[in-house]
């Protein structure tokens, strides 16, 4: 279970971002009761927002409790697609807000948006090599792959992040 918190982490930690970053951006009327000043593109999180930002917030924790339920108890493959897409959604909500500010917001943006990839991509390689059997990736800790043909099917990396590679030699 320990290496499922791995593929579980970059995903909570960005909607935790983007629900910190929604409740940020949210203007001076809104925090004196104006429930009609609500700023939010998604149509889920508006009405939540309307009603107030503890409901928000409350049930923004009762999302992450299910998700982290659904990523590190699930044993399904698409547990896994289901972090990444969450990962990547919450990642460009969370940098939407930050553009919102102005040039150096836009700056802000994409540096949170190339840090997010930075750890999404590290915790998600440590996911991976728990996945590993001895025959399988070894580039992922630094060896030379010497599996015959394509790993394409076997190799969690390959499988599950967009390495794909063949031959002899690492790709990446």
């Amino acid at each position: 279970m320990g290496s499922r918190l791995w593929l579980l982490a970059p995903a909570a930690a960005l909607y935790a971002g983007d629900v910190g970053l929604t409740l940020a951006g949210q203007p001076a009327a809104y925090w004196a009761g104006d429930s009609g000043a609500v700023v939010e593109a998604n149509p889920v999180a508006y009405p939540l927002l309307a009603r107030g930002p503890v409901l928000f917030a409350g049930l923004a924790a009762v999302w992450l409790a299910i998700l982290s339920g659904v990523v590190v108890g699930w044993r399904h493959p698409l547990g896994g697609g289901v972090a990444v897409f969450i990962a990547v959604a919450h990642a460009v909500a969370g940098a939407s807000w930050l553009a919102r500010v102005g040039p150096w917001g836009l700056v802000a943006a994409v540096a949170y948006l190339a840090a997010a990839a930075q750890v999404s991509g590290w915790c998600w390689r440590r996911y991976a090599r728990g996945l590993q059997t001895p025959n399988q990736a070894p580039h992922l800790t630094g060896g030379a792959h010497r599996l015959s043909g394509t790993c394409r099917l076997s190799c969690p990396a390959a499988a599950g992040f967009g390495r794909s590679h063949t031959g002899d030699a690492p790709t990446g």
